[in-house]
């Protein structure tokens, strides 16, 4: 470690002489443009006597003379000043080189946020976590690693981190029973739009602060993959979908599919309640083939239609009379015809609603299924293009454990091409928003007013609010939809806005900027204020280039030293702070994982 230490003191030592050589060598090419350009008006000036003798006829010979002398004078400074030029470039590269260098032999190696043999601990904590905090690293190495960690995380309890246990009390609309929102919708008293806020603003915070992670990231996966909008027809239950996809989300496909295709949310969302005997609604069929299981070319029409008479009978109306708030199967309204879909077989029987179970639990066990869902799950946790190598492992994976997801997770883990895939997904505006709160440790308290914080962290991102994707297929996942000049503005704004604590406000606690500082008192340098930080941040030395963009934010050099009482100094612990740190998060490495 002192040998370390004495090599990065002696590179530092070398940047800094590099540094004053590149602002000397500048000041000379200055003065040497500064001397030629004078020449240059000289050479004009006598150009111009020239001009003047010759038109008056008299001392034109002298005039001549000292219009040479001056043009040679002239191109003798032109060419100091091109050396002098050229020689400050020199000097420029070689300090850059010498403070990358000097940046190099500040990084600790043996801190990296790594682990050998198998999936790395920041690779684990960048796809299965929100992001990177101290203690989620602690606890994957106190659980043994990774893999261990993942054991762990597939088998929850129901105790949580504090704030998501008391997340009922802090939005009770939580708690509210569809025939209540029903009624609240009617009196006008709570609006769909703000049962989806709450829903929206509790997810965020689950994401944050949850103890089981594995679970959340599965959970949103599946709510994408299962879309019912918030403020869709089935907004009623939405709520309670939520939970059921929670409740499953680490289990089986087969009972994932079977509980998210007869939930009330889905059957209403998708028209399915309104199907009869007579007029069968085919759109839940269509979406139940072409979103959630097999795809598109692996059925035609015909199946379609028949997949909505073997669905039909299953409904909830919450406008009958009498009212219905829960699903279940009316055999008076299902269609007695009889139906084959991929291979699914039906002579038209109903058998009480089971037809439809067993087609369901037929279509997610399909190889067409299990291609195209394993395929999703490896754009969502390995690459935007994941390797049809890749995709088929995980597909005998999927086929050989019947649908189970945990054995698809371990599988996907180890395999090289999830290992070599650091930083190829791009962070959605939400996910950005979460990893943000973590790396800074923001608490969100609970809300004492409807403005506070818990209640607005839906708008602290500027983009779309969790599960209010308009249409059935799920928001997009790869980096063309959040990789735009828009997103990448609004995240910086983000990024700012929670480092100085500007927005949300509210019942909200906030790190200040020299809360995040080494010991200023021993006059750091600014690559190594940038280093403490960066580690603090995520866990892991910066690239030289952040050192330097850093750098650059407040006016100096990364190998500046800023001793006790200097002004920079000492505003780095409150506004500059904020323009040194932005750098960090502004960075595509936290922009992606």
């Amino acid at each position: 470690m002192q040998e370390a230490k004495n090599a990065a003191d002696a590179a530092a030592k070398k940047a800094e002489t590099a540094r004053s050589a590149y602002q000397q060598a500048l000041a000379r090419s200055k003065a040497a443009t500064k001397k030629s350009k004078a020449a240059s008006e000289k050479t004009t000036a006598a150009k111009k006597k020239l001009a003047a003798a010759i038109r008056k006829g008299r001392k034109v010979a002298r005039a001549r003379r000292a219009y040479r002398a001056a043009r040679k004078k002239s191109v003798a400074a032109r060419a100091a000043a091109a050396k002098a030029a050229k020689a400050a470039a020199a000097a420029r590269v070689a300090y850059l080189a010498a403070q990358r260098a000097a940046e190099a032999a500040l990084a600790r190696p043996e801190d990296a946020v790594t682990d050998t043999g198998g999936p790395s601990i920041d690779l684990i904590v960048s796809r299965f976590t929100g992001g990177y905090t101290a203690a989620q690293v602690a606890e994957i190495k106190a659980a043994g690693g990774p893999v261990p960690w993942l054991h762990r995380q597939f088998a929850p309890t129901a105790v949580d981190h504090p704030t998501v246990a008391a997340l009922t009390s802090w939005f009770p609309e939580l708690t509210h029973t569809p025939q209540q929102r029903w009624a609240n919708e009617r009196s006008a008293t709570v609006a769909n739009w703000q049962y989806a806020e709450h829903l929206g603003n509790a997810t965020l915070l689950r994401r944050i602060h949850s103890t089981w992670q594995v679970r959340e990231v599965l959970t949103e996966f599946w709510s994408d993959h299962l879309h019912v909008p918030a403020t869709s027809d089935g907004w009623y239950w939405r709520q309670d979908y939520d939970a059921m996809l929670r409740a499953n989300a680490l289990g089986k496909f087969t009972d994932i599919l079977l509980a998210a295709t007869l939930h009330p949310a889905m059957l209403y969302y998708l028209g399915n309640f309104s199907s009869d005997a007579g007029a069968v609604n085919e759109n839940h069929a269509r979406e139940l083939l072409e979103l959630h299981t097999i795809g598109v070319g692996s059925y035609v029409e015909a199946e379609v239609k028949a997949a909505g008479r073997i669905l039909s009978g299953w409904t909830v109306n919450p406008w009958a009379t009498p009212q219905t708030f829960h699903a279940h199967y009316d055999d008076k309204r299902h269609s007695k015809s009889a139906a084959a879909v991929a291979g699914f077989q039906s002579n038209g029987d109903g058998r009480g609603g089971q037809t439809a179970r067993d087609l369901v639990v037929h279509l997610a066990r399909h190889p067409d299924t299990a291609r195209r869902l394993m395929r999703k799950l490896a754009v969502r946790l390995v690459s935007d293009d994941p390797s049809p190598a890749l995709v088929a492992s995980l597909t005998k994976t999927y086929l050989d454990n019947d649908t189970a997801i945990k054995p698809v997770v371990l599988a996907l883990v180890q395999h090289p091409e999830f290992l070599a895939s650091a930083h190829q997904k791009v962070r959605t505006e939400e996910s950005g928003f979460v990893a943000t709160m973590r790396a800074l440790g923001v608490t969100v308290r609970k809300p004492v007013e409807g403005s506070d914080a818990a209640h607005n962290l839906v708008y602290s991102y500027g983009a779309p609010a969790p599960y209010s994707w308009p249409r059935p297929d799920g928001r997009p996942d790869a980096a063309a939809a959040y990789a735009g000049p828009g997103r990448v503005l609004r995240s910086f704004s983000m990024h700012s806005a929670l480092l100085a604590g500007w927005w949300p406000t509210g019942s909200i606690d906030y790190p200040t900027p020299g809360s995040r500082l080494p010991d200023m008192s021993q006059s750091p340098t600014v690559a190594q204020v940038v280093e403490h930080v960066h580690r603090n941040l995520t866990g892991r030395p910066p690239e030289p280039a952040v050192t330097i963009a850093s750098a650059e934010a407040i006016g100096l050099s990364a190998t500046t030293v800023l001793p006790p009482g200097m002004w920079q100094a000492t505003a780095l612990a409150d506004w500059l702070g904020v323009k040194a740190m932005a750098p960090i998060l502004d960075n595509p490495t936290h922009l992606t994982h």
